[in-house]
């Protein structure tokens, strides 16, 4: 008798196999969405798993069940049926994973997409989910060019739609099925508002430097305006370190993100030129603090090439 036939047989912990498949699910509804990869893996990820075993088979159609609103029957998880039998399940879900997938596309093909997301009856709320925050992303992406007021109002209603979201998270079945939509809006929502707030120290600096120079045009001796320009420069030097401390953040953050660079934020860059040539006395002002925001801030490229199809 061979040795191997000898050992007792031996399966992962229901629990355990459980967790591992509503993982593989999460990531894979995720990859679907944000993913210029190809994704046909993912997209039959369900009948992919119900293929491997009978345990994999009936706990996958449970999660299908509580998550997507399925009709499994006793037969379908009966270990005497084929999975032919379960193949009646997966349409509709795999349905729902096109239109996500189609609404993704916009992020990498903006120009050959315009697809829109439209919620349905039956949408899974993890779908609704993903829908909200993919409108944010596309929202985001699509501002970007806009007037530093637009940007501003735009990345609010993003943060909006993301927040929204974010509350769906907690009333998905099974537990564990939007961690990983949870932390992927988590990661947008301190990028949108690290990106808003670089863009509102621009702009603020951006007012200070035309104060500085309605004030040095104004050639006063006077004693009230040199210290209104005392305090100007001071100002102008606390919204710098400011800057540079968004830029932290910002670029922290962005380093998982392939949607928009820094560069891209509207008045950034505009703004640290105007630094770059304002002068006291002669001298440029704050220069190595300015150079620095300026290499950091142009580092990046600007939107990604659009992929090939």
């Amino acid at each position: 008798m061979p040795f191997f036939s000898c050992l007792p047989y031996r399966t992962f912990p229901t629990e355990l196999l459980h967790r591992i498949i509503v993982q593989v699910i999460a990531d894979s509804v995720h990859t679907i969405c944000v993913s210029p990869e190809n994704v046909d893996w993912e997209m039959n990820v369900f009948p992919t798993f119900c293929k491997v075993s009978y345990n994999f088979r009936a706990l996958t159609l449970e999660i299908m069940k509580q998550a997507f609103r399925s009709q499994p029957t006793s037969e379908d998880i009966s270990r005497h049926v084929t999975f032919d039998r379960c193949r009646r399940l997966f349409p509709p879900i795999a349905k729902q994973f096109e239109r996500l997938r189609l609404f993704g596309n916009r992020l990498y093909r903006p120009t050959r997409s315009r697809s829109h997301f439209d919620p349905e009856a039956d949408d899974a709320l993890l779908i609704f989910g993903y829908s909200l925050f993919l409108s944010a992303l596309d929202l985001r992406y699509n501002s970007i060019r806009a007037p530093s007021r637009d940007f501003q109002i735009a990345q609010e209603i993003s943060i909006s739609a993301l927040s929204l979201s974010l509350a769906i998270c907690p009333k998905v079945r099974p537990v564990g099925l939007a961690d990983v939509l949870s932390d992927a809006m988590q990661n947008q929502m301190d990028l949108v508002q690290s990106g808003l707030d670089a863009v509102r120290t621009a702009e603020t600096l951006d007012s200070l430097m035309k104060e500085w120079t309605e004030m040095e045009q104004y050639k006063s001796k006077d004693e009230n305006v040199e210290v209104r320009k005392s305090e100007n420069l001071a100002k102008i030097r606390d919204q710098i370190e400011e800057l540079e401390k968004v830029y932290e953040a910002y670029a922290f953050i962005i380093e998982s993100d392939s949607i928009f660079q820094t560069s891209e934020l509207p008045n950034v860059l505009p703004v640290v030129k105007k630094l770059q040539e304002m002068e006291v006395d002669g001298q440029r002002l704050f220069a190595a603090s300015v150079e620095r925001l300026f290499e950091r801030w142009t580092a990046t490229p600007c939107f990604p090439t659009e992929l090939d199809s």
